[in-house]
């Protein structure tokens, strides 16, 4: 007998409601997760970050909006939608600036 195989869950970024999240503040949805590979939904609106080091790659993807990004080394990356950007694990980095409504896509892997 073959094994049945379905979709997954479906996920809709873009119905998210930004008025409910507040300034400077960032809102993680985890929509996938195994042993060595995760994907998050992060909404930020007007971010401005502490320090962030990752123990995985994070390969993150800017769906909507723009921000300015740093990391330990003092380069600094402007970003705008549909930019992609891989952070080294360990690489302290953070956010400088986002625009009112950021949509990223991080896909964390060993």
């Amino acid at each position: 007998m073959d094994k049945q195989i379905s979709f997954l869950s479906t996920y809709n970024f873009t119905k998210f409601n930004f008025s409910n999240l507040k300034k400077g503040k960032e809102k993680f949805d985890l929509i996938y997760d195994s042993k060595n590979f995760y994907i998050q939904i992060i909404y930020s609106k007007k971010v401005n970050s502490s320090w962030m080091k990752n123990d995985t790659i994070e390969n993150v993807f800017l769906l909507k909006g723009k921000a300015i990004l740093e990391d330990e080394n003092k380069n600094i990356i402007k970003m705008k939608k549909g930019d992609f950007l891989t952070i080294k694990e360990e690489l302290k980095h953070k956010i400088n600036w986002s625009s009112r409504k950021c949509i990223w896509i991080a896909l964390h892997h060993k």
